[in-house]
This record gives C-alpha cells, structure tokens and sequence, in this order.
C-alpha cells in the first residue's frame, strides 16, 4: 500500500512538473511575441525601408585613371582646352575695382549681351574636374588661381557679392540684384530687371567654387561660396511668395541644387532654407502631381530646377545622407 502511494504522489508530481514546464514555455512564447509587437509599434518606417535599401556609393573620379585606348582619345582635345584657355581673360570682366579698369572689360569668352561672368564658373568645375580626373597638378594649380581671384573679387565687394553683369544701358548688375530686393519685379524668359538670366550666371559661378572645394579640396572656395550665399540671402530675405514666384519666371539654372549641396557642404540648415525659396510652384507643384508640362518648354531651363529641387526637397533621411556626406565633402 505504502509502495502505491508513493507511486501514486510521484506520478502526480511529475505530472505537475509538465504542467509547470509548458506553462512556463507559453509565458515565455507569449513574452517573446508581445515583445516582438511592441518593437514593431516603435520601428521607424523610413529606417526600415531605409535598412532594405541597397546603398550605393559614387567611385571618386581620382580613384579612376584612363589608360591609352578608346576611352581616353575623346579626353585628350578636353584636356588640351582645359589647359590652353586663359584663366585670366574668364576673371577680366568682374568688378573688383573701378569701371575704368581692364578688369572690367568684357571679354568674348562670356558673348556679347550679360551672360558675362557664368564661363569663370564653367571653367572652374573644368580645371577642378580634369585634376582629378588626370591628378595633373597643373589645373589644381590653376583652379587654386581662379578661387584666389573670386576671394580677392568678393572681398573688395565686402558683401558678398561675385559677379559681372551689366544691363543694357550699362548698369552694374549688382544695382539691379538692389532692386530685386527691394521688390522690384520685372520677370519673364530670361530677363530679370534687364539682365539676362542673372540667377543662371550666379549659379555657374556657385557651382564652379563648389567643385573647386569638392575635387581639389580647396577650403578656401568653401569660404567664398558661403559668404557668397550669404549674400544671396540678403537679397531674398525681404521679398514675400508671390514676388519669389513673380522671380522665378525667368531661369535661374540649378540654385536650387547648388544651395541643397552646400548644405550637405556644412550642415547648415539655412542654406537648404535658401534653398527652397528657388522652388518654382507652377512647373515643379505640377510635376509632383504627375502632369505633364514639360511640351515645348526650354530643356537647360527645367532639367536643372527639377534635379535642384530633388536635392532641395529633403525628408529626414535624405537630410541625414546629405549630413553624412558632408563630413567627407563629397556627394
């Protein structure tokens, strides 16, 4: 009897072992599953796409070297150009000192009406691009001439300003910039207070300092192009919505972009700010609806407000790229 009982109590006692066993496991089952949820309630859903997303980084173009063939023929006139354009005669029609000056000569490079000044910017991403592109110490050199000579143009303005422009009664473009600030409006095609596409001009010349600080590590270029954009700024900052569209209805190149870049440059969130008052409502709000307004309008002119505005319209991720980049200064 005593030999039963006991049989008995250690059936029993196993059988309550089992049942704390698998209790114990459907705690813990249950544990794991409500902690699975709540970290799914808490998951970031632009991190989560972000994280399946495969990320692919630019190869500098000093990591890549061109050896003789095919690849390389079509580079060597480029190159050759590069080299035998004169720096000084892009820098010669800039106002730096007074009118009666030769730097103040407009020169054939930049044509014949005021669209003077955009090829000193042209040729500046050219010498910055082709050193590193060849790592010919030549145009580093040459690019580092062009950016001391910007500085040395901004710094007797002592605003800011870089430019060449002139109306067609002669008048400095940087009176008409004046004027713009002061709300004075006189937009369509490409003029802008009597100056042709003044925006496009400036945005070559932002661009050039831009590639000049990116290709050639250049600090200096970096400088000029913030102090630059500061007085871009200035101009803007009085002028409300509708005179900024009233504005923008003569072309005005990438600003866009190249103040999106600069941000990603520093950082500095005024610059993505300044940025967006480039956004031109009537082509780019109705390319974001998915209309089609492109048909017989100019190619240079919407090409680089639409890739500026890719770059200007940051959500929280783009803008973190655009920081992380803009530790290393490349993007």
């Amino acid at each position: 009897m005593r030999s039963a009982n006991a049989k008995c109590r250690k059936t029993v006692l196993a059988g309550n072992s089992r049942k704390t066993s698998v209790l114990f496991f459907i705690c813990l089952l249950a544990g794991i599953i409500l902690q699975a949820q709540a970290s799914a309630q808490n998951e970031n859903p632009a991190e989560l796409e972000s994280s399946k997303t495969i990320k692919l980084n630019p190869l500098p173009l000093n990591h890549v070297r061109l050896t003789e063939g095919r690849s390389k023929w079509p580079r060597t006139p480029t190159r050759n150009i590069c080299w035998n354009s004169n720096p000084t005669a892009c820098l010669r029609s800039f106002v730096s000192v007074p009118d009666s000056s030769p730097k103040r000569k407009a020169t054939r490079m930049d044509g014949r009406r005021n669209l003077t000044g955009h090829i000193a910017g042209h040729y500046l991403s050219a010498v910055s691009l082709m050193w590193a592109a060849t790592g010919d110490i030549r145009f580093k050199e040459r690019a580092n001439y062009i950016v001391e000579q910007l500085k040395e143009i901004q710094d007797a303005q002592g605003d800011g300003y870089i430019g060449a422009l002139q109306d067609g009664q002669g008048v400095d473009g940087k009176q008409r910039f004046v004027d713009l600030s002061n709300g004075v409006i006189r937009s369509g095609g490409f003029d802008l207070n009597g100056l042709w596409s003044p925006w496009y001009v400036e945005h070559k010349l932002f661009a050039g300092l831009r590639d000049a600080y990116r290709y050639t590590d250049n600090a200096t270029a970096l400088q000029v192009e913030v102090k630059f954009a500061g007085w871009v700024d200035k101009i803007l900052s009085k002028l409300n919505d509708d005179q900024l569209q009233r504005m923008l209805a003569t072309e005005f190149g990438g600003m866009n972009e190249v103040l999106a870049e600069l941000y990603a440059d520093t950082a500095d969130e005024r610059w993505l700010a300044l940025a967006d008052k480039f956004h031109q409502k009537s082509t780019l709000d109705a390319l974001s609806e998915d209309k089609d307004v492109l048909a017989h309008t100019h190619g240079n002119t919407q090409v680089p407000r639409s890739m500026g505005r890719l770059f200007a319209t940051c959500t929280p991720a783009t803008r973190l790229m655009l920081k992380r980049q803009s530790s290393f200064g490349t993007a």
